[in-house]
C-alpha cells in the first residue's frame, strides 16, 4: 500500500505545489516533508529578493541618479540573500532534502526613483521573509526537528532581525532630512549618500 501524501504546509509559507511529485532523494536523515517544502519554497523568495534589490541596487547607478553608496548598500544585500538562499539550500541537500527550480519573476523597479520607496521596498520583503522564517522555526519545533530550528534562528531570523532594524533607522533618517516618494532627487538624498554610518 502506497504511502499517504503528507499535508500541505498551512499558513503563509510560500507553497511548492510540485514538490512532492519530483523525486527525492532515498537517504532522507530524518528530514520532515512538510519542512523540507517549506524550505524549498523560502529558498525560493529568497532568490526573488535577491534579484529585487540587484535591481535596486541598479537604479541608483544610473548616471541621472548616481548615489553610489546607496546603490552599493542594496548590491551587498542582494549578494547577502543570495548566500542566504545557497546556505538553505545547502541544508536540504545535506538532510537529503530536494529543490525545485522556479523561474524568477521581473523585480518590478521600474517606478523607484527615489531613496525612500526603494527603502521601504527592502523593508516590507525583509518583514515577509522574517514572517516565513520564524513559521518555519515554529514548523520545525513542531515537527520535532531541533537541527533545522537551530540553524534557522542562528543563520536567517537573528541577521533578519539586524537588516530590518537597519532598515528601519534608515527610513527615519531619510525622513528627518526631508526625501520624499515623489520619485524626484533631493539634497537629503546626497546628505544620506554621504553621511549615513549604515550605508559604508
Amino acid at each position: 500500500m502506497a504511502e499517504p501524501k503528507p499535508k500541505r504546509v498551512k499558513g503563509a509559507l510560500p507553497s511548492c505545489p510540485k514538490h512532492f511529485m519530483n523525486n527525492r532523494s532515498g537517504v532522507r536523515q530524518n528530514f520532515p516533508p512538510l519542512l523540507e517544502e517549506g524550505l524549498c519554497g523560502v529558498s525560493s523568495v529568497l532568490m526573488q529578493l535577491s534579484y529585487r534589490l540587484l535591481a535596486l541596487a541598479e537604479v541608483f547607478d544610473q548616471s541621472n541618479v548616481a548615489l553610489a553608496r546607496v546603490s552599493k548598500f542594496f548590491l551587498e544585500q542582494s549578494e547577502e540573500e543570495q548566500r542566504a538562499a545557497e546556505a538553505l539550500l545547502k541544508h536540504m541537500t545535506n538532510r537529503g532534502g530536494y529543490y525545485c527550480s522556479k523561474t524568477l519573476q521581473k523585480p518590478g523597479c521600474e517606478h523607484v526613483g527615489d531613496v525612500m520607496t526603494a527603502l521601504h521596498i527592502a523593508l516590507n520583503e525583509w518583514k515577509t521573509i522574517l514572517g516565513y522564517l520564524e513559521e518555519l522555526y515554529n514548523i520545525s519545533i513542531d515537527l520535532s526537528d531541533p537541527h533545522t530550528a537551530g540553524v534557522i534562528k542562528k543563520h536567517f531570523i537573528e541577521p533578519k532581525v539586524r537588516k530590518v532594524k537597519v532598515t528601519g533607522d534608515l527610513l527615519t533618517n531619510t525622513r528627518r532630512l526631508g526625501c520624499t516618494q515623489d520619485g524626484k532627487s533631493s539634497f537629503g538624498e546626497y546628505l544620506i549618500d554621504r553621511l549615513e554610518e549604515e550605508l559604508k
